[in-house]
């Protein structure tokens, strides 16, 4: 009797175990059923985008705009969708739509510090620095190191004449990148918009001495020996940007600025 006790135990035991297996193998499955589904999902919304980013980057943005709005209809809170459009309807200058496109994306993903940029570049073409700002410090409250997001916090500040509160931003990226000569620029920049205009004149020799190739740097020393009433380096450093940077979109600007200068 005690034998069959102790077989029916070993059974029932084999039993269960036996049962437990098969459940986690059904577990299992099902898992890698859903995990495959999931893959083609996202494959082919994945394909989607790549056909729309071939005419992007080809820059038939017209083609990319009308392919990736198809692709939304089916996937329409796909984040790099989303992102697609936002970029392309900015490459066609249609900046009121991209912004958006861009605030929709950052629904979904509200830490990309890169997108941040992104729309604070577009609200400081159309001279809202103040929005601008607003961005970068959500990008530089997610990325505290950013040395890009905080020198450009400080330069949409100085903008918008908030020169404290700018130069505050410069120290910290020149803190996480010492030596950076778009950094100093900014830095410069800020220091002339407060009335230092020799510490500003210190700073921009700095940053050509680092990067001489930089014509803006030129051009803005140059416009602050003029608040200095000091026109022959101004003249010497507008020359210098036109020799620096001959194919730079304000060359011509600067032309005309050298005429009147040297007719005074």
């Amino acid at each position: 009797m005690g034998s069959g006790k102790s077989d029916l135990k070993r059974n029932f035991v084999i039993i269960i175990v036996s049962l437990l297996s098969l459940l986690i193998a059904l577990v299992l499955v099902l898992s890698l059923l859903s995990s495959m589904k999931a893959d083609e999902t996202k494959s082919g919304c994945r394909s989607c985008v790549t056909k729309a980013e071939k005419y992007y980057q080809k820059e038939y943005y017209d083609l990319a705009e009308e392919e990736v709005r198809k692709d939304l209809k089916k996937n329409p809170r796909d984040p790099d969708l989303i992102l697609l459009l936002a970029m392309i309807l900015k490459n066609q200058g249609k900046e009121d739509e991209a912004l958006k496109e861009f605030d929709k994306y950052l629904d979904l993903k509200p830490k990309d510090v890169e997108v941040l940029i992104n729309i604070s570049n577009i609200y400081e073409s159309k001279k809202e620095f103040l929005k601008a700002a607003e961005y970068l410090k959500k990008a530089v409250k997610y990325a505290p190191k950013s040395d890009l997001a905080n020198n450009n916090l400080c330069w949409m500040l100085a903008e918008a004449k908030k020169y404290e509160e700018a130069i505050e931003y410069c120290q910290v990226a020149l803190q996480l990148s010492p030596g950076e000569a778009y950094i100093i620029d900014s830095m410069a920049y800020t220091l002339a918009g407060m009335g230092k205009l020799d510490e500003a004149i210190e700073h921009y020799e700095e940053a050509i001495s680092i990067d001489p190739t930089q014509g803006e740097f030129y051009i803005h020393i140059a416009d602050v020996y003029l608040l200095k009433d000091e026109k022959d380096k101004a003249i010497k450093y507008y020359e210098e940007f036109l020799e620096v940077d001959p194919k730079h979109k304000r060359v011509k600007e600067i032309k005309e600025k050298l005429e009147n200068l040297k007719e005074k």
